[in-house]
């Protein structure tokens, strides 16, 4: 007997991991792989493995999934279901042989004279232990994924797979709904105001000493100037006056009989 467990998927940015381990005495594990190869090698052969995510939130519209293993020799074709049941994302399209031929997949030979499925080869479309996919959620529901070993390594008797998912909303509005929600979280400076007294006592006490010396050499240098140019002013003052005067007393003179 076995059991179907969804997982629920119910707020935006929900991340679920599941760790494999690699067990001989268990059965129908999601952990892990087995061969399970028939020796007519059908398509249908090697194991499969199943994971249900029940999507509740509406405002989620995408999800991405990493399905990684250990052995290099092993190759995982994923496909990914909406609710309906449709094929909404997989990591082996059926490519131009699907569309003339009826292949289900890239990775897939073909028919032979002695199999149904003519054998597969590795598409793997990350690196030689992982793939990942990028599904689009276009309803709420349950989504299925099927992790079907194509290739076994065989170096033992199971090999434990992980996986990862992350399930998010990337639209505009809802990035932008973020940054909004962000800024208003950020914690303003508080402006203090001090009183006028104090300030101008604190400024004086952090004031340079060098910089209070400068400003009274200047000062006396100022003062010193403005003294100056009143003291020239006088003395031309009194020089215009002696002149005048002494004009006047010549033309008298020259007048004078």
């Amino acid at each position: 007997v076995s059991f179907v467990i969804k997982q629920p998927v119910d707020k935006n940015n929900s991340m679920i991991v599941l760790e494999g381990n690699g067990s001989g005495n268990v059965l129908y594990g999601n952990g892990y792989l087995k061969g399970a190869f028939d020796m007519t090698n059908r398509y249908m052969a090697g194991d499969w493995r199943q994971f249900y995510f029940d999507v509740q939130e509406p405002s989620l519209n995408s999800a991405a999934i990493e399905l990684s293993w250990i052995d290099k020799d092993t190759n995982l074709a994923v496909f990914v279901m909406d609710p309906d049941g449709k094929i909404v994302q997989t990591n082996v399209p059926s490519g131009v042989f699907g569309h003339f031929l009826g292949w289900p997949s890239l990775d897939w030979l073909g028919n032979s004279p002695f199999s149904q499925g003519g054998g597969f080869f590795p598409v793997k479309n990350k690196d030689d232990m992982s793939t990942v996919l990028y599904v689009p959620l276009n309803q709420t529901g349950t989504y299925s994924i099927l992790a079907h070993s194509t290739l076994f390594g065989g170096n033992s008797t199971t090999e434990p797979i992980s996986l990862h998912a992350q399930f998010s909303n990337i639209s505009p509005q809802m990035m932008s709904e973020d940054s909004q929600d962000d800024a208003d979280e950020k914690i303003l400076p508080e402006i203090i105001q001090m009183p006028k007294s104090s300030l101008n006592d604190d400024l004086d006490l952090k004031q340079d000493p060098n910089t209070v010396l400068e400003s009274e050499q200047d000062l006396e240098s100022v003062n010193e100037s403005d003294i100056s140019f009143n003291l020239g002013i006088a003395v031309g003052l009194v020089v215009g006056i002696a002149i005048g005067l002494a004009c006047i007393f010549i033309i008298r003179q020259k007048s004078t009989p």
